[in-house]
């Protein structure tokens, strides 16, 4: 399997507009199929802010 923070914003349905980043996606390796993801933390929204100034990335 492979573990992975969802970088590339890919349109989902979650639960908000942007924050993709707080999602750890894990594949399977033989085909490369995503098996399932994980909401890791939540995104505050803060008036004022451009969404990148919020991106947090985390470590494998």
């Amino acid at each position: 399997m492979r573990y992975q923070q969802d970088l590339d914003g890919a349109p989902r349905a979650r639960d908000q507009d942007f924050g993709y980043l707080n999602y750890l996606q894990v594949f399977d390796m033989p085909n490369g199929q995503e098996l399932w993801e994980l909401k890791v933390y939540s995104v505050p929204v803060q008036a004022g802010l451009e969404a990148h100034v919020r991106e947090v990335y985390f470590a494998p």
